[in-house]
């Protein structure tokens, strides 16, 4: 007559491969989100907070904590009309501050228009 293990054993080895199963997929999931898909951990970010048109400024925050101190382009949806000069005026870190905008000849900020900011940092988009 054969016999098989007891059922206690059995009950003892499927609750401990389950542990360890459950254990490598935590590590697995927690591994990925920690890093985003195509982020440099060293980029610079920042969000516009705030949009006066009739003074041609805008509110920016850092929002990496990094600073930036690389000039980024502004575009309207007809195309470049500026730049933000963060080579003469740097955005230290954790910094929020108005800045004027370097506006090309003839071009100035509209209320309800969609802007976008390239440059050295993700692409920022806002509505002024």
């Amino acid at each position: 007559m054969k016999r098989g293990i007891s059922p206690v054993i059995a009950v003892v080895l499927l609750v401990s491969i389950s542990v360890i199963a459950g254990v490598g997929a935590w590590y697995w999931v927690s591994e990925l989100a920690s890093k985003p898909a195509g982020v440099d951990p060293d980029q610079r970010a920042i969000s516009v907070e705030d949009c006066d048109p009739n003074t041609n400024q805008i509110r920016v925050r850092d929002v990496t904590g990094k600073g930036l101190n690389k000039n980024v382009s502004i575009y309207s949806p007809d195309g470049e009309i500026g730049v933000l000069d963060f080579e003469e005026n740097p955005l230290s870190i954790d910094e929020i501050k108005y800045m004027e905008v370097d506006l090309e000849d003839g071009e100035e900020l509209e209320p309800g228009v969609e802007y976008k900011i390239v440059g050295e940092v993700p692409v920022v988009t806002f509505t002024c």
